[in-house]
């Protein structure tokens, strides 16, 4: 039984038999009356991708990325710079599906344990670098603090929960009202929770990273199926131009508030004077 060479070439007998990616034979070429052979490349096939399941399944999370395509509705999981899954929409904007592309080679129980580890890894991903807003959705939900009592209640915990949905930054106008009923102590738990008060915003900080940010605009693209985007701004400026054609929550969902003329914005709280919580 022939090796599988280094760069994933696949030889049986001295026949070149085709090249293994990932989980896919490709450029597959049997010579004819080549049942002996064929046989002989499924079984080496098969232990190769049983192998490859066990790695896969043992990886750290960082051997696997996530690779935003272009347009963002069509980005991937990568293993070894390999293609393993597609991303789609899930239920909620902060609950994205990974779809394991399966081959003639992954099925069954291979391709469960591969989808299980992928599974695992965009929950870990999106929780890991949307960690803020994670703590937030869960405060919303009712979680205990360390003195046993629940982190957020009242009007502040429905504008929190608007948040959420918002993937961490909301305008003022839209919650100017609700906020002027929010008592002392639900601002002193928005401030617990990392929320600031912009000039034109109440947003997470921490949230306008770059590393949270892309995330932010991937998972609002994904989830309102936006195929064609303007280029997304440069990090750091404090007022750029705008896309007339350009659909508004891209603007917000990287971390800039239209105001004024509708052809300037500037980021949550900049430049004109932001106050944190008192």
């Amino acid at each position: 039984m022939a090796p599988v060479d280094m760069d994933g070439s696949v030889y049986v007998e001295d026949s070149f038999i085709g090249t293994l990616e990932g989980f896919e034979l490709k450029e597959a070429d049997f010579p004819d009356d080549s049942k002996e052979i064929r046989a002989a490349a499924d079984r080496i096939l098969a232990q190769k991708i049983a192998d490859r399941v066990d790695e896969l399944a043992a990886a750290e999370d960082g051997e696997l990325s996530l690779i935003l395509g272009d347009p963002m509705t069509r980005s991937t999981i990568n293993w070894r710079g390999i293609v393993v899954a597609r991303v789609v929409r899930g239920q909620t904007i902060l609950t994205p599906k990974a779809v394991v592309i399966p081959t003639p080679l992954l099925q069954h129980d291979s391709l469960a344990r591969v989808q299980s580890r992928v599974d695992r890894w965009l929950e870990n991903h999106i929780g890991e670098i949307l960690s803020p807003l994670f703590a937030l959705q869960e405060a919303v939900n009712g979680a205990l603090g360390a003195d046993g009592q629940v982190m957020i209640d009242g009007m502040a915990r429905g504008i929190a929960f608007q948040m959420v949905e918002k993937l961490g930054a909301i305008p003022r106008r839209q919650i100017a009202r609700d906020f002027r009923s929010v008592t002392s102590q639900g601002r002193f738990q928005m401030k617990q929770l990392g929320i600031w008060l912009g000039a034109a915003s109440l947003y997470i900080p921490s949230l306008l990273k770059p590393a949270p940010a892309q995330l932010r605009l991937f998972l609002w693209a994904l989830f309102t199926g936006q195929d064609r985007l303007p280029e997304k701004p440069v990090a750091g400026l404090c007022t750029i131009a705008i896309d007339p054609k350009a659909p508004r929550p891209f603007y917000e969902v990287c971390g800039y508030r239209v105001v004024g003329r509708n052809d300037s914005i500037c980021s949550n709280g900049w430049p004109m004077p932001r106050a944190r919580f008192p």
